[in-house]
């Protein structure tokens, strides 16, 4: 109304990736493809392993310390090291956990912590409980 031309705006930082997003973002992936064994602490840790160890070591140190985190996520992404990420995660899981994964099968994401076996344990569960409700509720009187 006024005769000034409006632009939008341009969002700062709309293509940096945090770290925390970085990491949900892998463990999405893996979920979808069914090969998630870590939890997401795990893959933060990866991520800043990643960004922050791997990158170091291929990048003058001078330019390393002018990156933000998110930063050094998306070089280290145009770099290629995200490219053995499930090799990263059992590292950081042996490091933290003592062991190679935190679910021992990706069976065990599979309905639950009960794995396979899940619907046979509801079976077995409903088994010990009567169904019969209006038959019992005529016996007590109600």
């Amino acid at each position: 109304m006024s005769g000034h031309c409006w632009e939008e705006p341009a969002v700062l930082g709309c293509e940096k990736k945090a770290p925390k997003n970085m990491a949900s973002d892998l463990m999405r992936r893996d979920i979808r493809l069914g090969g998630c064994r870590h939890l997401l602490p795990v893959y933060e840790r990866a991520v800043r392993y990643v960004a922050e160890d791997l990158l170091a070591r291929e990048i003058p140190a001078g330019e390393w310390r002018k990156l933000d985190l998110s930063e050094r996520c998306v070089l280290a992404m145009k770099r290629g090291l995200f490219n053995d990420f499930s090799n990263i995660l059992i590292l950081v899981c042996r490091q933290m956990f003592g062991k190679d994964y935190q679910f021992e099968s990706k069976n065990d994401l599979k309905g639950g912590y009960f794995g396979n076996g899940a619907e046979k344990l509801v079976k077995y569960l409903g088994a010990h409980y009567r169904t019969d409700e209006a038959e019992m509720s005529k016996a007590a009187g109600l």
